[in-house]
């Protein structure tokens, strides 16, 4: 208990932080998303930017295979990361495809257990809906990418805000204690 009390205003930072991402992924969800794309491409700018600068220092001072290729692969990395500073749509539009095309993979296999459930004489119309409402969803991600990435930051920015809420619930009942 005492521990808590010592702690107790680390414990609540993080529920409080996850509250204001939450509300700025709900009121906001296109331009968080164009952030934390523009924010990855930074990191990625920065990583190719380290791994080229040691590959190149590495392999003209050991003149080894392996530090070319480290260097190959930072050039890569930068260019990557260049191009989706750039372009930060790209990055934001990918995430929605990728899950678009799990889904449709996803609904498609239960579609199939759906029908044999129909064949086995077991029951198979809840499992037929769920397969339907996957598939569908999985093509809404694959025809609008981007009106995708902002559906997906509202739902992370509701599943913030209701896991920051039920922390602070928990930290001030932990307080009473």
């Amino acid at each position: 208990m005492d521990l808590y009390r010592k702690f107790r205003w680390n414990l609540l930072c993080i529920p409080l932080a996850s509250i204001a991402l939450g509300l700025v992924l709900l009121l906001w969800p296109k331009i968080a998303v164009l952030t934390l794309s523009t924010a990855a491409a930074v990191l990625l700018i920065a990583l190719g930017l380290w791994q080229a600068i040691a590959g190149a220092v590495n392999l003209f001072r050991w003149k080894a295979a392996i530090d070319g290729w480290q260097l190959a692969t930072g050039l890569i990395v930068l260019v990557l990361g260049i191009v989706l500073a750039l372009f930060p749509k790209v990055l934001a539009s990918l995430l929605p495809v990728f899950l678009g095309v799990v889904f449709v993979i996803d609904g498609v296999a239960r579609l199939s257990i759906a029908f044999q459930a129909h064949a086995m004489g077991q029951r198979w119309a809840g499992a037929l809906v769920f397969a339907m409402l996957t598939i569908a969803a999985g093509i809404l991600l694959l025809i609008n990418p981007f009106g995708g990435s902002a559906l997906l930051a509202v739902l992370a920015g509701v599943l913030l805000l209701i896991s920051g809420v039920s922390n602070v619930v928990q930290w001030f009942m932990l307080m009473k204690k």
